[in-house]
């Protein structure tokens, strides 16, 4: 029987990668490499399912192949630009974005593009340019407002960023609230039943949870849904007079609003935060099985750990690390490691082999409200970007936060506070994709606070003569 013909094989590479089967395109695409080295279409396609699936140095590699002989397809430049923004590569990106745009200045998928690579360089005003350029190019497209909404909040230009950030309606894979009561328009309630509705992930319901009390004082009865993990912690912040769980039938209510929406409709300004914090507290009788769990740490300086937010965030690889990067923190003497890690990353602690050296709080930790009671007897908490960061904030923990170089919009920039919870500091990545710097910092801090301060000299006592 005869092997498939290189054309052949690059039409069902294609197919299998339209219909998202990324792996057995890759392996098409590499049979069809055997023998047709030079098919740059296949170099070009093969970088692109690469990518897809996280292998960004390989996906470098096939473009580069494929630019060989033709050095000018701006489509296969954008292509490698992207891929280099992947690895943290920002200069040669750019670099490579800006000769793409040059050579198809009218495409607005590579000028957005470039857009992009600028926002991870940090570099907002020319990223935010480059995106007005893409959206007059394709006015309808739907990803590039937000992208614009989440660089001017970052600057921060709350003026423009919050009634931008509604863009987020329009996305995909973002399914916005439907009811027959009208969407709340900030008005005096004046004894109205209001539903405030939660979206995106845990962090974001605790972080604008905080805004509750300001709508509670326009006079109105208070429902707020969320999931279930988070409904016990919620029902301690001021101006809740009703916890309602997403999924089960709402109660009557007048008009709602989503709670990310509520700095927009609340006219929020940078001076506005970060308001009363903290602004929620473990539930009464939360704290006996932490109690318990914490015993064999008396005596020490109590720490809590981790290193990685929701495993399905589209984001988590830059701004999450590995258990393995916080091992020299480890050896920090005087203290004890309490991890607070939850999912899939757990398993980094129970395959590695200091599991005696960090107590796993997971077992003890049911709901955010456990999480709340184990906060509140740590001395620290030490952590990558996600939602424990904003609980431990709300709850006015101390709490060091890792960041990434292009770090998430509502850390804005080139800061080691945050406007949003004063008892937290900012550890920023210094060079992006690295690491090792920060850890350097926080473990030179870390020593710091445990170690016990240096006795007084006693004052020599005096006698006096008769």
């Amino acid at each position: 029987m005869a092997e498939p013909d290189p054309k052949a094989l690059f039409d069902q590479g294609l197919q299998a990668q339209r219909q998202g089967r990324d792996d057995e395109a890759i392996a098409l695409y590499n049979a069809l490499l055997a023998r047709a080295p030079n098919h740059l279409p296949a170099f070009n396609n093969l970088g692109v399912a690469l990518r897809k699936t996280e292998r960004f140095a390989e996906a470098v590699a096939c473009y580069r192949r494929s630019l060989e002989a033709d050095p000018d397809n701006p489509q296969t430049l954008s292509n490698l630009g992207n891929a280099l923004k992947d690895l943290h590569r920002l200069d040669e990106a750019i670099a490579t974005l800006r000769r793409a745009v040059a050579l198809r200045p009218d495409d607005a998928g590579i000028v957005y593009n470039l857009g992009i690579a600028l926002k991870h360089a940090g570099r907002l005003d020319e990223a935010l340019a480059q995106y007005a350029r893409a959206q007059s190019l394709r006015p309808d497209d739907r990803d590039i407002p937000w992208d614009t909404a989440l660089a001017l909040l970052a600057k921060p230009d709350f003026a423009r960023g919050w009634p931008a950030y509604e863009a987020r309606w329009w996305l995909k894979d973002v399914v916005a609230p439907t009811y027959a009561q009208p969407r709340w328009d900030g008005a005096p309630l004046d004894g109205r039943r209001i539903l405030l509705t939660s979206e995106q992930g845990f962090g974001d319901s605790l972080q604008f949870a905080r805004f509750v009390p300001r709508v509670k004082a326009l006079g109105g009865h208070v429902i707020v849904e969320t999931r279930p993990p988070l409904a016990r912690l919620l029902a301690t912040v001021q101006g809740i007079d009703e916890i309602a769980v997403a999924g089960a039938p709402a109660p009557a209510f007048d008009v709602h609003c989503p709670l990310l929406s509520l700095p927009m409709v609340l006219r929020i300004d940078l001076r506005d935060l970060p308001g009363p914090v903290p602004y929620m507290a473990p539930p009464a009788g939360a704290s006996a099985k932490i109690d318990a769990f914490l015993a064999p740490a008396a005596r020490r300086l109590k720490v809590g750990l981790v290193w990685s937010g929701s495993v399905t965030f589209k984001n988590n690889r830059n701004r999450a690390t590995t258990l393995r990067t916080f091992l020299p923190l480890l050896e920090t003497p005087g203290v004890a490691f309490i991890s607070l890690q939850k999912g899939l990353p757990i398993a980094e602690l129970h395959g590695s082999g200091c599991r005696g050296l960090i107590m796993d709080a997971d077992p003890v930790l049911d709901d955010f409200a456990d999480t709340a009671a184990l906060l509140e007897r740590l001395d620290l908490v030490i952590m990558t970007d996600s939602a424990v960061a904003h609980l431990a904030g709300a709850l006015g923990r101390p709490v060091w936060v890792l960041l990434c170089y292009a770090a998430d919009w509502r850390w804005l920039s080139e800061r080691d506070d945050s406007p949003w919870y004063p008892s937290m500091r900012l550890y920023r990545q210094k060079t992006p994709g690295r690491w090792d710097d920060v850890i350097a910092r926080v473990r030179k801090d870390l020593a710091k606070r445990a170690s016990p301060a240096p006795a007084r000299p006693k004052t020599p006592s005096t006698t006096r003569r008769k």
